[in-house]
């Protein structure tokens, strides 16, 4: 028996990748009537849509630099392969509620957990499983990150909540007013998310969350799971058995850009780089404050290694080097005179 709720609707979005892949341009979905996952090329052509078989009730799919997840409600597991296919593990994570959206990062995979009102955590190798990592959700659906945040989306409380990778910092009403969300993608400047009641909307609002449109992109067919790259917004056409596309500022979509899905759900891409973020909260606790403008001159200075992602923030202009100049520009910004060239 299939569980067709809202929050199968959903699934995670966004996939982050680094290194050499084995196989790589690809972009996979969910086709939960068929119980398989499709594939296609990157600009939607070969579609495959029984690449892999053998699940039971698949949900959401997300893939890194060398496997390809998935969750499965009804097997009540996260499974894993090879990302050409090969080795697939049915029950690699065995858990005890429904898994629906993914989100994988370097250290980490994050799941929606609708069964406990919850966001699940493991260690990118499938150990150290905590199933309520995040607690006292709306129904979450989906879940994706950004450098800093975790994202995900409250079905039943209508909004977007927010913390940091820690788990701290949790806002269950970071944004409101939304109806029923199901996909949440993160973009340097954009945050979208999709609508599935009655309002057949993809939304945006700023990085932030500010000045959300609950009215962005007005569709005929329902959007579930959401997926970006550097040129399109994509999302599971679901009511309409296809893959949707339209340009990242909401012109030419295409609600039929890839056809003969099966109820499609879950959205991956692999070759997605998680973008070198300049925003100069070298902290990475979320504001702009004196201490970023120290950190980063101590990183001028050599006196600090940053991580990837810390360096990328300290490069306050962008120009690919740490320099006193981005630390000056950094003490502005947190005294409201100044910022960088991707600010919070």
């Amino acid at each position: 028996m299939k569980l067709r709720g809202m929050f199968i609707l959903i699934s995670t979005a966004a996939i982050i990748l680094s290194g050499t892949a084995p196989v790589h341009g690809y972009l996979y979905w969910i086709n939960q009537d068929s119980d398989s996952i499709g594939r296609a090329s990157n600009n939607g052509t070969g579609a495959n849509q029984t690449w892999m078989t053998g699940f039971i009730t698949p949900v959401d799919v997300d893939v890194d630099a060398t496997y390809i997840y998935w969750s499965d409600i009804s097997a009540g597991s996260i499974g894993r392969a090879n990302l050409d296919g090969s080795d697939p593990d049915y029950d690699w994570i065995v858990l005890n509620s429904y898994a629906t959206g993914l989100e994988i990062n370097a250290d980490y995979l994050f799941w929606a957990n609708s069964t406990d009102n919850a966001i699940g955590r493991a260690n990118i190798d499938g150990s150290n499983v905590n199933e309520t990592y995040i607690a006292e959700c709306g129904h979450p659906s989906q879940v994706t990150s950004g450098q800093i945040f975790l994202y995900w989306s409250n079905a039943i409380t209508d909004t977007i909540g927010r913390a940091y990778h820690d788990g701290t910092n949790v806002d269950q009403n970071w944004i409101t007013g939304c109806y029923m969300p199901a996909g949440v993608v993160r973009s340097i400047n954009w945050f979208y998310w999709s609508n599935t009641t009655t309002q057949r909307y993809i939304c945006r609002a700023n990085g932030n969350g500010s000045e959300p449109d609950h009215y962005w992109l007005n569709l005929t067919n329902f959007a579930g799971d959401l997926l970006k790259d550097d040129t399109y917004i994509y999302w599971s056409n679901f009511s309409g058995d296809a893959i949707g596309r339209a340009n990242l500022d909401g012109t030419d979509p295409n609600e039929t850009w890839i056809t003969g899905c099966s109820y499609p759900t879950g959205l991956a891409m692999d070759d997605l780089f998680d973008p070198c973020v300049h925003h100069g909260d070298v902290t990475l606790d979320g504001e702009i404050t004196a201490g970023d403008a120290q950190l980063a001159f101590s990183i001028t200075m050599g006196s600090y290694t940053p991580t990837p992602v810390e360096e990328c923030a300290a490069d306050c202009d962008g120009d690919g080097a740490v320099t006193a100049g981005d630390a000056q520009t950094i003490f502005g910004a947190a005294l409201g005179m100044d910022s960088c060239v991707d600010p919070l």
